[in-house]
């Protein structure tokens, strides 16, 4: 996952989204090919968000994005009884594990959405990318040789 720069004006933040396959989210995974002004944004989709690996988001982060957005079903309408709670509890952990190495907590983002919530996913993703501009490029894991 190469960091995506936008124009010669300069970076442009990477925004590497773990999608429940079940969640209207799953819509996202492809860039709006008429909109600039999207983030560059990556997507990962998993059977439920319950069955999220901490593993994905600390890969995500090594390979270059500067913000990971887990987005699943609201809590108490998984397609998996409990997915979500798994899927809350475990970010939690991860959020917190990431804090106390020195990364900003907002750098990690959650968004439960309904079937309704379809364009304001996309508007998630574009708060997500401003929020992180503000912060500048993550460098805590990036990989080095």
């Amino acid at each position: 996952m190469e960091p995506h720069v936008q124009n010669s004006s300069g970076w442009t933040p990477l925004i590497m989204g773990i999608v429940c396959e079940h969640s209207p989210s799953s819509i996202v995974s492809l860039p709006e090919p008429n909109d600039p002004s999207y983030p560059d944004f990556r997507c990962l989709r998993v059977p439920c968000a319950g069955r999220i690996n901490p593993q994905y988001i600390l890969r995500a982060f090594q390979k270059g994005a500067d913000a990971v957005l887990v987005t699943g079903c609201p809590p108490g309408k998984c397609h998996y009884p409990g997915g979500n709670y798994y899927a809350q509890h475990r970010l939690q952990l991860i959020t917190e594990l990431l804090q106390f190495m020195g990364m900003e907590k907002e750098r990690i983002q959650v968004k439960w959405t309904d079937s309704i919530e379809r364009e304001g996913l996309r508007e998630t993703v574009k708060r997500v990318a401003r929020e992180v501009e503000k912060m500048g490029p993550n460098t805590l894991f990036k990989e080095e040789l």
